[in-house]
Parts: structure tokens; C-alpha cells; sequence
């Protein structure tokens, strides 16, 4: 029985391409492992939570978020992450930034960057930015 010589020569083609995929993945082994573990990391890190703020004292929730935010940012370092996405269940939020500041304690207040005055909307975002250093509150 005879092989063709077509064939012979598409054999010969996928076992190189065979042998320099394994060649290949065999010499990049040490950086594809470190890539996959990685990507297992980055599932301990704590990242954005929502959380439903109701009730009157709206005020003093917002700045425990702002505090916890705070707090985070020390134990992370240096990288940019959001804490927390603060709605309300029901209307606007309807706070003033200088109420949010006169419950913050001084470490906090001045590591705290508020990007509006008035906070009216039915969300509010609360993130950490490494760039001015601070806990930012936004609209």
C-alpha cells in the first residue's frame, strides 16, 4: 500500500507545527504560570459593593462609607479602586458636603475630596484615586 507523497508532506507540515507549539509553550512555561496565578489575585481583592442607604440619618452612613473607603486605601496602597456605590431606595439623597465634612474626623476629612456640593441624585459614588491621594466623592 503506498502513501502518497502529498500526504507524506502535510504529515510532516503538522508534526512540525506540532513540535514548535510544544517547543514554544515548553520554554514560556515559567511566564504562562505567572500570569495564571495572577488572575486567581485578583479575586481577593475587595472591589466595588453596593449598598442601599435608607432611613433618616443618611448623613452619618454616607461618611461611615467614606471612613471605610478611608481605611481601605491604607491597607491597598497604591492603586485606584471604587468602595462603594451608595443608593437610595427611595427619592434623592439630597446632602450637603459641608454637613458630610463636619462628620468626618480630620484624617479622613482632608484625605477626602468631594467633587460637588450638593449631593442630589439617588446615587453616589465613593472611590479611592491614587493621583491627588484622597477618597473621592462623586455624583
Amino acid at each position: 500500500m503506498a502513501i502518497s507523497l502529498d500526504y507524506m508532506g502535510k504529515l510532516v507540515i503538522v508534526m512540525i507545527v506540532v513540535a514548535v507549539s510544544v517547543g514554544i509553550i515548553s520554554e514560556f512555561r515559567g511566564q504562562i504560570d505567572n500570569n495564571l496565578d495572577g488572575l486567581n489575585q485578583d479575586e481577593d481583592k475587595e472591589g466595588l459593593e453596593i449598598v442601599e442607604v435608607s432611613g433618616a440619618d443618611t448623613e452619618r452612613k454616607i461618611s461611615d462609607l467614606i471612613t471605610l473607603c478611608y481605611e481601605r486605601s491604607l491597607e491597598r496602597g497604591f492603586e485606584d479602586f471604587q468602595c462603594f456605590l451608595a443608593r437610595k431606595d427611595s427619592g434623592d439623597f439630597g446632602l450637603n458636603k459641608n454637613n458630610l465634612e463636619n462628620r468626618l474626623e480630620d484624617k479622613v476629612n482632608q484625605s477626602t475630596k468631594f467633587e460637588a456640593s450638593n449631593y442630589d441624585r439617588e446615587s453616589i459614588i465613593i472611590r479611592y484615586a491614587v493621583r491627588p491621594n484622597k477618597v473621592v466623592v462623586e455624583k
